[in-house]
C-alpha cells in the first residue's frame, strides 16, 4: 500500500491565525490600559477636592485678590459689586459673575498626587485669590509657575492632596487680569428696567423728556417744542452701547476734563433708580470725558457728543415735513407768478403749472389729476431732492408769528402731495447777503409742521429749487 502524503496548510490561513492572534494581543493591552487609567483616575479623586462646589458662587460676598505688588478687593453691596482696594469705585458684575462661574466648573486637566508646593511656587504662591462666604467662611486657591510642557498653570487650594494643572485661560482672564477689567465699564450700570425719562440742562432751557416706547419720546418742557424721538433714542443709547475705555483717577487730571462745570448733565431715570452724567470736554483721539455721579471721571467715544452736549438744539425737531418722500406723488415750485409741476407715475413727469391754477393748487388741491399734458422730467435728481426736503431742518428758531404764515410773503413756495392726497409745503425766502438773493447763505423758512415758527435755514437746497423753476419752459 502506497502511504499518502500529509495534507498542505496554504499560507493564507497562516496569515489569518497571525492576524487573530494579534487582534486579541490588543484588546487585552486595551482592557490593561483602560482598568489602569481608572485605577489612577480613583486615586485622583481621592485626592482631588472641588475648589467651589456648584452654585456656591451665589454665597460669596467678598473676592480679594493678591498679586506682587498689588491688592484688588471687591466686595457685594446692595445688590451690586464695588471695588474697595486699590480704590473705591463700581466693579464690573459681568467679570464678577464670570469669574465665579469659572471657579464653580474649574477643569483640573491633570493632578500632581501629594506633591510638594514650593516646587511649583506655590509656597508662596505668584498669586492668591480669596473668596469670602455669607457664613463668613473663606476658600483660597494659589496660583504658582507654568507648566514647561503644557504651557498650563499649576494651582492649589486647600483639601487638595497635591498639585493641578489648571487651563492657562482661566488665570490669564481672572488672575492676571489688571484692575481696568475688575472696574464697572459700562456708562449706566445695567438694570433690567429701560429708561422712562430724562432731564437735560446744557447751557438753554431745562430739558426734560418723557420716553412712551421705541423711538418715542415728548418734552414736558419745554411744552412749546416736539421731541426728536429718534434724536434721543439713538443719545440714550450711547449709554450702554458705548463703554468708558479709560479713567482718570488721578484728581490733578480733573481740572482739565471740562467737568467743573460740566458742558451738559443728563439725570437718568430708570424703574426708580436715577443716575447723573456729567459730559465734560472733547479730548483728544475720538474721545470724551464723562462722570457718573459717584465715580471717578472716564473717557468714551465722542460719536454723540453734539447730540450729549447739543441741548435743545439736537433733541428736538426742527424739520418742516414729517418723513415720508416716497410716498409723494405730486410737486409743484412757485414764486407765486410762474410754477412748475411733477407728477409720479412710472416715472417722473413734468410741466408748467398754469397760471390760472397757481392759487387753486396752492390752496391744497391735487394738480395734474391727468398726466397727459406732461414730458418725462430731465433731472435724475429729483428723486434725491425730495428726499432732501424731508431732512431739511431750521438751524435756529425765528420769532414767532402771530397768524399763520401768508404764502404771498415768501419768495419761494413748495407744494407736496401724497398719495392720499395729503398736502403739505415749505415756504422760504433768501436773506441776502450782499449779492444777489440766489448768493445768499441762509434764508427764513416755515413749514407744515410748524406754520407760526420761522426758522433760519441753509439755502442751498431751497435754492436748486429756485433755478428748476427759472429754467421751466
Amino acid at each position: 500500500m502506497v502511504p499518502q502524503p500529509a495534507p498542505h496548510r496554504s499560507p493564507r490561513r497562516w496569515q489569518r491565525g497571525i492576524q487573530w492572534a494579534l487582534m486579541l494581543l490588543a484588546a487585552i493591552l486595551l482592557v490593561v490600559v483602560v482598568r489602569s487609567y481608572r485605577l489612577q483616575r480613583a486615586r485622583e479623586g481621592d485626592a482631588l477636592a472641588s475648589f467651589l462646589a456648584r452654585g456656591a458662587g451665589t454665597r460669596v460676598t467678598a473676592i480679594e485678590l493678591e498679586r506682587p505688588g498689588e491688592q484688588i478687593r471687591v466686595t457685594a453691596d446692595a445688590g451690586q459689586w464695588r471695588l474697595e482696594a486699590p480704590l473705591a469705585d463700581l466693579a464690573s458684575r459681568r467679570m464678577v459673575g464670570e469669574c465665579l462661574r469659572a471657579l464653580e466648573s474649574l477643569d483640573v486637566l491633570r493632578l500632581l498626587p501629594d506633591a510638594e508646593l514650593a516646587p511649583f511656587e506655590l509656597d508662596p504662591p505668584r498669586v492668591r485669590m480669596t473668596l469670602t462666604l455669607r457664613n463668613g467662611e473663606q476658600r483660597a486657591i494659589r496660583l504658582g509657575a507654568t507648566a514647561p510642557a503644557s504651557g498650563q498653570i499649576y494651582a492649589h487650594w486647600d483639601g487638595l492632596a497635591g498639585v493641578a494643572i489648571i487651563p492657562r485661560f482661566i488665570a490669564h482672564q481672572f488672575f492676571l487680569n489688571d484692575l481696568f477689567f475688575w472696574r464697572e465699564r459700562e456708562i449706566l450700570p445695567s438694570v433690567r428696567a429701560p429708561i422712562d425719562s430724562v432731564w437735560v440742562d446744557a447751557g438753554g432751557p431745562r430739558i426734560r423728556a418723557q420716553r412712551h416706547r421705541l423711538e418715542s419720546w415728548s418734552f414736558l418742557a419745554p411744552r412749546d417744542r416736539e421731541a426728536d424721538g429718534v434724536a434721543l433714542e439713538r443719545t440714550v443709547a450711547g449709554f450702554w452701547r458705548f463703554q468708558y475705555n479709560a479713567f482718570f483717577d488721578d484728581p490733578a487730571q480733573w481740572p482739565f476734563l471740562g467737568l467743573d462745570p460740566p458742558l451738559a448733565r443728563w439725570i437718568v431715570f430708570r424703574g426708580g433708580r436715577i443716575d447723573t452724567l456729567r459730559i465734560g470736554r472733547r479730548l483728544d483721539n475720538g474721545a470724551m470725558a464723562v462722570q457718573l455721579a459717584g465715580r471717578p471721571p472716564g473717557r468714551m467715544r465722542d460719536d454723540l457728543f453734539e447730540f450729549f452736549t447739543g441741548g435743545l438744539a439736537a433733541l428736538e425737531v426742527r424739520r418742516f415735513l414729517r418723513p415720508d418722500s416716497v410716498g409723494i406723488v405730486r410737486l409743484l415750485v412757485t414764486d407765486g407768478e410762474r410754477g412748475r409741476c411733477w407728477a409720479r407715475t412710472a416715472q417722473w413727469l413734468t410741466g408748467p403749472a398754469p397760471a390760472e391754477s397757481l392759487g387753486v393748487w396752492e390752496a391744497g388741491r391735487l394738480p395734474w389729476r391727468e398726466t397727459s399734458a406732461l414730458l418725462p422730467a430731465r433731472d435724475p435728481a429729483i428723486e434725491q431732492e425730495i428726499a432732501n426736503l424731508f431732512v431739511l431742518a431750521g438751524e435756529r428758531w425765528a420769532e414767532p408769528l402771530a397768524a399763520p404764515a401768508a404764502a404771498d410773503h415768501y419768495d419761494l413756495r413748495i407744494h407736496l402731495w401724497d398719495r392720499d392726497g395729503q398736502h403739505a409745503w415749505i415756504y422760504f425766502t433768501p436773506t441776502p447777503a450782499g449779492g444777489a438773493p440766489e448768493e445768499a447763505a441762509y434764508g427764513t423758512a416755515v413749514g407744515t409742521r410748524f406754520p407760526r415758527r420761522p426758522m433760519t435755514v441753509a439755502a442751498e437746497s431751497l435754492e436748486r429749487w429756485r433755478r428748476r423753476l427759472r429754467a421751466a419752459p
